[in-house]
């Protein structure tokens, strides 16, 4: 009798520990939870709002190029179907938002084949020429900002096959096989967004339409 009862005494022991086990990994997954297209599409003056006091928040980026930023990465994402999250933490992950960032590499011409990156997406320019979804990318849209944030959104969305960790992933590194470190730094970044864009309350002022200005409560 006293065996069988410290039998189902480590039995219930097991089960408590494999369902707090299970609750450990399941809890991250919940509390970052990907908002899906249609919120994003129904909420818009949200997203950019909650961008424009995200970056100046958390990366002092602040003004009209800012917003430029946030405008075209929310309007390109849902043009692309894709999240403009996630978009946006590539861009910082990329460039720290900052379009006129050139990776050289100590090099003093920017061709196709060399190996400079360029702007807010650090397109490199072996895409130069190339047509992605029916877009040929030039030179001269990758050093526009707004051609630049575009070309960015082609390339993600031409390793996009569900998993968004691939696509990031290729994005970087074609040759990449699993999720890569640089994949797994955006997504850092991204859930984090994600954490915050869930809690964010948006009130809009009555300039609100004017100056794109907003109430951050919480």
């Amino acid at each position: 009798m006293i065996h069988e009862n410290a039998a189902r005494g480590r039995t219930v022991a097991v089960l408590v520990l494999a369902i707090l086990w299970l609750t450990l990994l399941t809890a991250p997954a919940l509390a970052a939870e990907r908002p899906s297209l249609d919120v994003y599409r129904e909420n818009a003056p949200k997203v950019e709002a909650f961008l424009r006091d995200y970056l100046r928040n958390n990366w002092q980026l602040a003004g009209p190029h800012t917003d430029d930023l946030v405008k075209w990465i929310v309007a390109y994402s849902l043009d692309y179907d894709t999240d403009p999250l996630l978009q946006l933490s590539r861009v910082l992950h990329e460039s720290k938002g900052r379009h006129y960032t050139l990776n050289a590499r100590g090099e003093k011409t920017v061709l196709r084949g060399s190996s400079t990156e360029i702007g807010f997406s650090q397109v490199h320019p072996f895409w130069i020429g190339k047509t992605v979804d029916g877009m040929k990318i030039t030179k001269e849209m990758l050093f526009d900002p707004k051609g630049n944030i575009q070309a960015g959104i082609l390339i993600y969305k031409r390793y996009d096959y569900g998993d968004y960790m691939a696509a990031i992933t290729h994005y970087n590194n074609p040759k990449a096989k699993g999720p890569s470190p640089y994949a797994k730094e955006v997504n850092r970044l991204y859930m984090n967004m994600i954490g915050r864009f869930h809690g964010y309350k948006y009130i809009p002022t009555p300039l609100a339409s004017a100056v794109g200005d907003s109430i951050l409560i919480g």
